[in-house]
């Protein structure tokens, strides 16, 4: 047999997390009530495991090991879901309108509502009150946008009756039931300003405090020291993970270069801030070992609070836990894989809210780092630079390329794009985030004591800001480099990753069987992927205005043609064009359409 450098016994963590993984995705798709039967069946299947060696070959007690992790995820989503349905609010308080007491965690906006979205902490029904356990609800208040204004953290009062979230809600064949559930929002409330007021329950803790309070404060001495609007929204993305400033043609400019990502806070932030910490640790314990225990406690307290203070999205909460891995272990003289430590944190943030594994970012994040760890190693065979310059360079481009390669599945799933300029312009924006993130940081902590100090740090950052954004503007306009317009489906997608990890591991496990299994996949879903290319040649559909037979556009096959370009951009026109794979969009004269297509029965809703 032919000795290996990936195996199974270097990556438990991984070859267990799999079935647990299993085991939650066929809960959510399924429901299957069998909580308690689960746990009956993890207790056999343990007393098997510890039987002696005689009774049970190794085969088989892999299998049981393999049947019990899947019973395991059962029981575990199971159990999370019996919680969610006992915090449920009774039936006959929603049927009425009452007070209701909520803190605020996040606000958008849309055309027609605003969205606050909330936990609810409790219910002021006849001068009682009633405590509710942090159930989620999106409040949507009518009216300007500009009328009201909320900001995390703030508690609030809204008179309103609210609404179970159904899981096969659909909106213009969005399923938007399924979407808030998988957000763990199970409520939804309409409201007017006037029914909003401030909340006499108070709701504070140290944690919330950062999250918000502080965070705002950082925000606000941003927009005091940065002039440029638009430089200012960049630096608080990049600090602070908040991208409700960003215009849609900086967004539009970061996606098209490939570069988003340097604007979502996640591990290549986390590695910036831990490379800060660890530099202030050795001055700070300068006697001391490198790995320290008060060095390392330093820097993971250090991460933790940075991860609330960015928001704490799934990104940084993966990147704090394996960062906190690594430094433990080494400090304690342990070693292991690459691969163990990404899925001791996935396994972390399972079990705290097992949703999770739906989130957009949670698959984003892992599948991008898992990436990296089995791509880049390949990418580094091919060339390595001497000098110090060429060698940074060439890493930066080589994990851009292994994070590109391993989340083609999702890009084409998600947003039906990828930019293959991504790997060259990751070069500058991630070294002008480096420098931002410092200097950023450095300005709101000068800012307390010297305001000069803090200005001339902030016109030295609006600088960097302008030429990062002159770059990727520069990179977004060659559309050539832009494969847009390509649309998988979920099954293909899945397809595919799985394709991609078995030859990124058989040169690690340097097994032929899996480049062949590989390639066999790929082939399986270029064959599927025609086929539901096929099913859109001959379909044609037409799309009227809202509440009147005026034509907007017309589907016929994968080309779109617009009569109406008044909401050309729309979400709602961007998700129907999206069902159908469109590919082409041409203008056309409404008056043409009229005398041309009589026919108004066949409707898109």
């Amino acid at each position: 047999m032919i000795a290996t450098k990936l195996t199974f016994r270097q990556v438990p963590l991984v070859v267990g997390i799999i079935p647990f993984v299993m085991g939650l995705i066929v809960f959510d798709q399924f429901h299957i009530p069998i909580t308690y039967s689960a746990s009956i069946m993890i207790i056999i299947l343990g007393l098997l495991l510890f039987s002696p060696k005689e009774v049970l070959h190794w085969r088989y007690r892999s299998s049981l090991i393999i049947m019990s992790l899947l019973f395991c995820g059962l029981a575990h989503a199971g159990y999370q879901q019996a919680r969610a349905d006992l915090s449920k609010i009774n039936t006959d308080i929603l049927s009425k309108s009452h007070v209701y007491h909520a803190e605020v965690y996040k606000v958008s906006t849309t055309e027609r509502f605003t969205n606050v979205n909330v936990l609810l902490k409790g219910i002021e029904s006849k001068q009682r009150q009633f405590t509710l356990s942090n159930n989620k609800c999106i409040i949507k208040i009518k009216g300007p946008i500009n009328a009201y204004a909320f900001q995390p953290g703030d508690i609030i009062a809204a008179q309103m009756k609210l609404k179970p979230v159904s899981k096969n809600e659909e909106r213009e064949g969005f399923d938007y039931g399924l979407y808030l559930q998988r957000q763990g929002i199970g409520y939804i409330g309409y409201a007017n300003p006037k029914d909003i007021s401030t909340s006499t329950i108070n709701s504070y803790a140290f944690w919330k405090y950062i999250r918000y309070d502080l965070r705002s404060s950082a925000i606000n001495i941003i927009d005091e020291k940065i002039s440029n609007k638009n430089a200012a929204a960049i630096i608080k993305a990049l600090l602070l993970g908040y991208k409700e400033d960003l215009s849609e043609e900086q967004r539009s400019s970061f996606i098209d270069s490939g570069t988003m990502h340097v604007l979502a806070v996640s591990g290549l932030h986390v590695g910036i801030v831990a490379f800060i910490l660890f530099g202030l640790g050795r001055v700070l314990f300068y006697n001391q070992p490198k790995f320290s225990i008060s060095n390392i406690t330093f820097i993971i307290l250090g991460l933790i609070f940075f991860a609330e203070l960015s928001g704490g999205a799934p990104p940084v909460q993966r990147a704090v836990i394996m960062t906190s891995i690594y430094l433990v272990a080494r400090t304690s003289g342990l070693y292991s894989h690459s691969l163990n430590m990404v899925a001791a944190a996935a396994f972390a943030l399972l079990l705290y809210d097992y949703q999770s594994l739906f989130n957009v970012s949670f698959q984003l994040s892992f599948t991008a780092v898992i990436g990296i760890i089995l791509i880049y190693p390949i990418l580094e065979k091919i060339y390595i630079p001497k000098s110090k310059v060429g060698r940074y360079c060439m890493g930066i481009v080589y994990m851009g390329i292994a994070a590109q390669v391993s989340l083609i599945p999702l890009s084409f799933y998600y947003f039906n794009q990828i930019s293959l300029l991504s790997p060259i312009t990751s070069i500058v924006s991630i070294s002008a985030a480096f420098v931002l993130i410092i200097g950023g940081f450095s300005m709101i902590l000068i800012s307390i004591i010297s305001d000069l100090l803090s200005d001339l740090l902030g016109s030295t950052l609006e600088v960097v800001v302008q030429v990062l954004e002159s770059i990727t503007t520069f990179m977004s306009e060659f559309k050539i480099a832009i494969l847009d317009n390509i649309y998988f489906e979920g099954i293909e997608s899945t397809i595919l990753v799985i394709a991609i990890t078995l030859m990124a591991v058989s040169y690690h496990a340097q097994s032929k069987r899996l480049v062949q299994l590989g390639l066999a996949l790929l082939f399986t879903q270029s064959i599927y992927h025609n086929i539901t290319l096929l099913n859109h040649t001959n379909c044609v559909d037409i799309v009227y205005r809202e509440n009147s037979l005026e034509i907007k556009e017309i589907y016929i096959g994968r080309t779109a043609y617009v009569t109406d370009i008044e909401d050309f951009d729309s979400y709602d026109t961007k998700h129907k064009r999206r069902q159908h794979k469109i590919k082409k969009i041409k203008l056309l004269d409404a008056n043409i359409l009229e005398q041309t297509l009589p026919n108004k029965n066949k409707t898109y809703e």
